[in-house]
Protein backbone atom coordinates (compact mmCIF):
# COMPACT_ATOMS: atom_id res chain seq x y z
CA UNK A 1 0.00 0.00 0.00
CA UNK A 2 0.83 3.65 0.26
CA UNK A 3 2.91 3.18 3.39
CA UNK A 4 5.53 1.34 1.32
CA UNK A 5 5.81 4.13 -1.25
CA UNK A 6 8.90 6.33 -0.99
CA UNK A 7 7.03 9.09 -2.83
CA UNK A 8 4.04 8.97 -0.47
CA UNK A 9 6.34 9.05 2.57
CA UNK A 10 8.12 12.10 1.12
CA UNK A 11 4.82 13.87 0.38
CA UNK A 12 3.54 13.31 3.93
CA UNK A 13 6.80 14.50 5.47
CA UNK A 14 6.77 17.67 3.37
CA UNK A 15 3.04 18.24 3.79
CA UNK A 16 3.15 18.13 7.58
CA UNK A 17 6.60 19.76 7.73
CA UNK A 18 7.66 17.26 10.38
CA UNK A 19 10.34 14.58 10.56
CA UNK A 20 9.03 11.13 9.63
CA UNK A 21 10.19 7.68 10.66
CA UNK A 22 9.39 5.02 8.08
CA UNK A 23 8.97 1.54 9.58
CA UNK A 24 10.63 -1.48 8.01
CA UNK A 25 7.31 -3.35 8.16
CA UNK A 26 4.15 -1.56 7.06
CA UNK A 27 1.90 -4.60 6.94
CA UNK A 28 -1.34 -4.51 8.91
CA UNK A 29 -0.65 -8.10 9.94
CA UNK A 30 2.44 -6.91 11.85
CA UNK A 31 0.31 -4.55 13.93
CA UNK A 32 -2.26 -7.28 14.43
CA UNK A 33 0.44 -9.65 15.66
CA UNK A 34 1.69 -7.04 18.14
CA UNK A 35 -1.83 -6.49 19.48
CA UNK A 36 -2.31 -10.25 19.76
CA UNK A 37 0.91 -10.34 21.77
CA UNK A 38 -0.56 -7.75 24.13
CA UNK A 39 -3.76 -9.76 24.36
CA UNK A 40 -2.01 -12.97 25.41
CA UNK A 41 0.44 -11.25 27.74
CA UNK A 42 3.64 -11.35 25.69
CA UNK A 43 3.74 -7.55 26.03
CA UNK A 44 2.21 -5.56 28.90
CA UNK A 45 0.76 -2.91 26.56
CA UNK A 46 0.77 -1.71 22.94
CA UNK A 47 3.40 0.97 23.58
CA UNK A 48 5.85 -1.63 24.89
CA UNK A 49 5.09 -3.98 21.99
CA UNK A 50 5.84 -1.22 19.50
CA UNK A 51 8.96 -0.01 21.30
CA UNK A 52 10.41 -3.54 21.45
CA UNK A 53 9.43 -4.67 17.96
CA UNK A 54 9.30 -1.76 15.55
CA UNK A 55 12.32 -1.29 13.31
CA UNK A 56 12.80 1.98 11.42
CA UNK A 57 14.06 1.63 7.84
CA UNK A 58 14.68 5.32 7.20
CA UNK A 59 14.26 8.78 8.66
CA UNK A 60 13.02 11.69 6.56
CA UNK A 61 13.39 15.39 7.22
CA UNK A 62 10.89 17.80 5.66
CA UNK A 63 11.89 19.83 2.63
CA UNK A 64 11.15 23.37 3.82
CA UNK A 65 10.96 24.60 0.23
CA UNK A 66 7.79 22.52 -0.26
CA UNK A 67 5.84 24.19 2.57
CA UNK A 68 4.56 27.09 0.44
CA UNK A 69 3.48 24.72 -2.34
CA UNK A 70 1.35 22.61 0.00
CA UNK A 71 -0.08 25.70 1.72
CA UNK A 72 -1.26 27.02 -1.68
CA UNK A 73 -2.73 23.65 -2.60
CA UNK A 74 -4.59 23.39 0.71
CA UNK A 75 -5.99 26.92 0.31
CA UNK A 76 -7.25 25.95 -3.15
CA UNK A 77 -8.78 22.76 -1.75
CA UNK A 78 -10.60 24.76 0.98
CA UNK A 79 -12.01 27.17 -1.63
CA UNK A 80 -13.22 24.30 -3.78
CA UNK A 81 -14.71 22.50 -0.80
CA UNK A 82 -16.58 25.58 0.38
CA UNK A 83 -17.80 26.41 -3.13
CA UNK A 84 -19.10 22.87 -3.68
CA UNK A 85 -20.71 22.43 -0.25
CA UNK A 86 -24.18 23.47 -1.51
CA UNK A 87 -23.90 21.02 -4.40
CA UNK A 88 -22.92 18.21 -2.01
CA UNK A 89 -25.94 19.01 0.16
CA UNK A 90 -28.24 18.44 -2.82
CA UNK A 91 -26.80 15.03 -3.61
Amino acid sequence: GGAKSRLWSRILCDLFQAPCSVPASCDASFGSALLAGVGIGVFPDAETAIRRSLKISRQLEPDRSQAAFYERQFALYRRLHDALAPVYAEM
